[in-house]
């Protein structure tokens, strides 16, 4: 398969049919979660050093202590409350952001399909893609329920299995685990190629939730090779996607780091101004994720269908309806009827 070739038509495909940017951008980023460490480290350096630069911000310490007092100040009673519908509401925006995030996901891959299928040069627009995704919403939900239940529970089980087997065996079972640590990315790389071939199968080929399911199965296990690439492709395109992130976004608060760690003291001025410089930061971050967010599912849909058109082994006869034909008719040359016929005539 050549790599270069489908990560270029992909390309083309974000820039063309920039629409599906907005349904990118609600199918989910892929470049969350880079600023778990630093924020931690931030806490654990305020915390083990009282002269870090937190503590020369502008009245931070009557503001901190102001927000202390308020939370003692608060009964028990209140945080149970405060927990509970703190719970309430995240279970709410889970059960929304689901619901968006399948409405672009299911958007975007048909939008791409689309694409490939269109050959007179024009323009996707959003009209047209959601029109064609809604045939294949609900299924696409059910679908993801169903992997994300699965994957649960096999989670679950796993681990029970694994600490069972490590307490009757008094910790010797997880030097015979060891090994199988050097599979735990490619097997995750196939399991996520699964569940994305899955999902471009359910919209292409209109297929229910099993049938979806069975249809990857077939695409990943017949191409193994070819998964494992592309999804390193993926991996690497997400790390350039992270550091391209993180070089704006440190650029513009690069001005508050060096005053405030020379010492200096930042004007109410300098607050407004590197905010409006971080939220430019923020909004093209947000750009970014949207473009590597179409180019990566581009990837997926590009193979999909070359390996579809390629590897005809890859169809299932399942999908395949023949038709049961009559046998054509026998046509006799006129020296054999002729032959036939004295056979037949009595003898006199």
């Amino acid at each position: 398969m050549n790599y270069s070739a489908v990560v270029s038509k992909a390309w083309q495909y974000v820039w063309k049919h920039k629409i599906l940017w907005l349904f990118a951008l609600f199918a989910g980023s892929l470049i969350g979660g880079a600023t778990g460490t630093s924020s931690w480290t931030m806490g654990r350096s305020r915390a083990n050093n009282q002269d870090h630069f937190w503590n020369r911000l502008p009245n931070s310490h009557s503001w901190s202590n102001g927000i202390e007092t308020w939370f003692k100040s608060i009964p028990k009673e209140t945080w149970i409350w405060i927990g509970i519908g703190a719970f309430a509401i995240a279970l709410i925006l889970c059960v929304l952001g689901l619901f968006i995030s399948t409405a672009g996901r299911a958007g975007l891959i048909k939008g791409l399909l689309m694409a490939e299928d269109r050959r007179d040069g024009s323009r996707l627009t959003f009209k047209e893609v959601w029109r064609g995704m809604k045939p294949y919403y609900w299924r696409l939900l059910l679908l993801r329920l169903f992997i994300g239940v699965a994957g649960f529970v096999i989670g679950i089980a796993v681990v029970l299995m694994v600490l069972f087997l490590t307490v009757i065996s008094l910790g010797t079972i997880l030097l015979l685990l060891l090994p199988l640590v050097l599979l735990i990315i490619p097997i995750h790389w196939l399991i996520q190629s699964l569940v994305v071939h899955s999902t471009i199968a359910l919209v292409d080929e209109d297929l229910d939730i099993f049938k979806a399911i069975k249809r990857g199965w077939e695409v990943v296990s017949k191409n193994i090779g070819p998964m494992l690439v592309t999804m390193l492709i993926v991996v690497l395109i997400n790390f350039a996607a992270v550091i391209g992130s993180l070089i704006p976004l440190g650029l513009a608060s690069l001005p508050w780091i060096i005053t405030l760690a020379t010492g200096g003291v930042i004007s109410t001025a300098g607050w407004i101004a590197g905010g409006i410089v971080v939220g430019f930061a923020v909004l093209m971050i947000c750009f970014i994720a949207m473009w590597v967010n179409t180019l990566v599912h581009g990837i997926f849909v590009v193979m999909f269908r070359q390996l579809k058109a390629k590897h005809t082994a890859i169809v299932p006869s399942s999908f395949i309806t023949v038709t049961p034909t009559a046998p054509a008719p026998v046509v006799q040359s006129q020296n054999e009827q002729a032959k036939e016929g004295n056979q037949d005539a009595p003898s006199a």
